[in-house]
């Protein structure tokens, strides 16, 4: 099955297009430049982007919205993570993070599909904290900064360790059942 991914973060694309191949799914990226909607959640600009889409671009297709939702900071960058990240990048995050004692936040991830009939959405989530410095060379993002509940490394340092835990990984799992039909783990 091909199923078009829109989105112009490559690296969003790598990570999704490995766990799908393995499953039978093949993804083709749809490098396309839209007017993403402002919202509170992940749900609402995933839903927007399939209605603004769903015209123009034959099914079927994904879109995928994420973003780091940090507690003492109201939920901020959440939806805005992406435009934070090219704004202060992640040192201005750390700046941000200073002197806070609540260093607690998630990842999450929501996936809309459009099959020409009704949009389905797909969650996931990951709980952790914000580290007090940068580390790790490996992964994307905010990956460098991140540490999953119960664990002392960030996705950077350790990327066995977000292959199990991302929250991008659990939206994709449930998207592959969905599609599959069938439980593929």
């Amino acid at each position: 099955m091909l199923v078009k991914f829109i989105t112009t973060n490559k690296h969003k694309f790598a990570e999704a297009s490995e766990l799908c191949s393995r499953s039978g799914i093949q993804l083709s990226m749809v490098d396309l430049d839209y007017e993403e909607a402002r919202a509170d959640t992940c749900e609402q600009v995933v839903l927007s982007a399939i209605n603004i889409l769903s015209g123009e671009i034959k099914p079927p297709f994904i879109i995928e919205d994420s973003g780091l939702f940090v507690r003492s900071l109201n939920g901020f960058p959440g939806t805005y993570s992406a435009y934070v990240l090219k704004a202060i990048g992640l040192d201005g995050m750390l700046k941000l993070m200073r002197g806070n004692d609540d260093r607690s936040a998630k990842f999450v991830s929501v996936i809309g599909y459009w099959d020409g009939n009704k949009p389905c959405i797909f969650s996931g989530s990951v709980e952790g904290e914000i580290s007090s410095e940068l580390r790790g060379a490996g992964g994307f993002g905010y990956d460098p900064l991140f540490i999953p509940k119960g664990y002392k490394f960030t996705f950077a340092e350790n990327m066995s360790l977000k292959a199990k835990l991302s929250h991008r990984i659990e939206a994709f799992r449930k998207f592959i059942l969905h599609v599959k039909g069938e439980n593929v783990w």
